[in-house]
């Protein structure tokens, strides 16, 4: 089984392909891996729940049809911008 946080490998690496591997951010960032993009939504509206309170999230429309639901569930109002 892997840890809860996912591939230690995937973690050490991602952050410096996200910001580049000599970027001042990289002791900044924190990383996990989410089980699929869905999960990641929910983990990153938890995330924002907790540490700024539910205003508006905008998603892109079209988008996938449960991808409101996720963030309306974590107390975000939902508001589309096109895509």
């Amino acid at each position: 089984y892997l840890p809860q946080t996912g591939v230690p490998a995937l973690r050490a690496l991602a952050p410096a392909l996200l910001f580049g591997a000599h970027s001042p951010l990289l002791p900044r960032v924190a990383c996990i891996q989410t089980l699929s993009g869905t999960g990641a939504l929910r983990v990153v509206g938890e995330f924002l729940k907790e540490f700024h309170p539910p205003a508006s999230v905008y998603i892109t429309d079209p988008t996938w049809a449960n991808h409101a639901a996720i963030f309306q569930k974590c107390g975000f109002t939902v508001a589309t911008l096109r895509y």
